[in-house]
């Protein structure tokens, strides 16, 4: 923590534990405080509202506030001020209590000493320093994703209209291989020899595989919008499925495949 000087603020009723708190904070060796004081609650609510308070020291038991009503009244109007409850005999449980619920620490005035108090103020400052970085890390970090997040999604839509553009361009060319080669199977079929209605089944294959990948390049781009169907599905079925897919391709090729038993598994299968 650097030298520079911090401004307490103390509220407390009771003039014998205030002045005692003063002259333990003067007494201790390397400490840099300005103490102010207010002994009612609004007092010190309307100096917090001015700004320029780096911790609260906080009895709870006030004249016009008790309890849990003092610490979340205080938090209210200062939610980025460290707050340290001071206590009485009994109180521990509920300091605790406000600990938990935002306090940064608690002092029990029994233990009070220029030491243990300047400590337990310099601790609350920086842990509340820390803890405002980690919010201000946080909320950057949501706000990055927030963009990446936005994106993405217009990237998505981006690819989704470039895949139904395509797409859409595809076919019609598509459409003309299988309208001519039907036309030149019932025109001239029976003039063709076998090899060439090989042919012209192969077009007609190429032009289902096609159309099958046109679809799919559709479904690759509609992915990010789509729910996942879970369900069952045979490993060695999909295995099946991709080689009867490839045997075109390789018909020419010497290949051996060693398949062993797969599982079923759940996924997506579309």
């Amino acid at each position: 923590m650097s030298d520079q000087r911090q401004t307490v603020l103390l509220v407390e009723d009771n003039p014998g534990d205030a002045r005692l708190i003063k002259e333990s904070l003067a007494d201790s060796t390397g400490t840099f405080f300005d103490l102010e004081t207010a002994d009612r609650l609004a007092t010190a609510l309307r100096r917090l509202s001015i700004g320029g308070i780096d911790a609260v020291l906080l009895d709870l038991a006030l004249p016009d506030s008790k309890g849990q009503n003092t610490f979340d009244q205080a938090r209210a109007h200062a939610p980025t001020v460290p707050i340290i409850v001071l206590t009485g005999l009994g109180d521990e449980a509920l300091a605790l209590k406000m600990v938990r619920e935002g306090a940064q620490d608690y002092v029990a005035k029994i233990d009070l000493n220029g030491t243990i108090l300047s400590r337990a103020i310099r601790y609350a400052i920086e842990r509340e320093r820390a803890e405002q970085q980690i919010r201000r890390f946080n909320e950057e970090l949501e706000e990055r994703v927030r963009l990446r997040t936005a994106e993405l999604e217009a990237t998505n839509q981006e690819l989704e209209a470039f895949s139904a553009s395509v797409s859409h361009d595809l076919r019609g060319p598509l459409h003309l291989i299988d309208g001519y080669s039907t036309l030149l199977e019932e025109t001239h079929g029976a003039l063709l020899k076998p090899e060439g209605k090989k042919c012209i089944d192969r077009i007609h294959k190429g032009v289902q595989d096609m159309a099958g990948i046109i679809e799919s390049l559709l479904n690759l781009s509609r992915l990010g919008r789509r729910q996942l169907k879970m369900q069952s599905a045979s490993l060695d079925e999909v295995l099946t499925s991709v080689l009867a897919d490839l045997k075109t391709g390789i018909q020419d090729r010497q290949i051996e495949w060693k398949v062993g038993k797969l599982p079923v598994v759940n996924c997506d299968v579309a």
